[in-house]
């Protein structure tokens, strides 16, 4: 999968993600510097790529999490500390 296309699904799924975040009342207490990784319900291909995204950036000092789209509306996002 290429950079681009793995950028613009993410950002989608980041879109989804934010508007969970600030509508939703099961949101854990996370670092104000916290990055996130979305990982899609049903894109196998994007997953593998932010698979290896994510292992790059949690060797970071920044605490990141993993979030994993919801199989249906009315789930919540999994939100998994990787780091921190």
């Amino acid at each position: 999968m290429s950079t681009k296309i793995q950028t613009d699904k993410n950002i989608d799924l980041a879109g989804k993600l934010l508007k969970y975040l600030t509508q939703s009342k099961n949101v854990p207490e996370l670092p104000q510097d916290v990055s996130f990784v979305p990982f899609s319900n049903t894109d196998k291909a994007l997953n593998l790529a932010n698979d290896e995204l994510l292992e790059k950036i949690s060797m970071d000092e920044k605490p990141v999490v993993k979030a994993e789209e919801p199989k249906n509306k009315n789930d919540s996002w999994i939100i998994t500390p990787v780091n921190f």
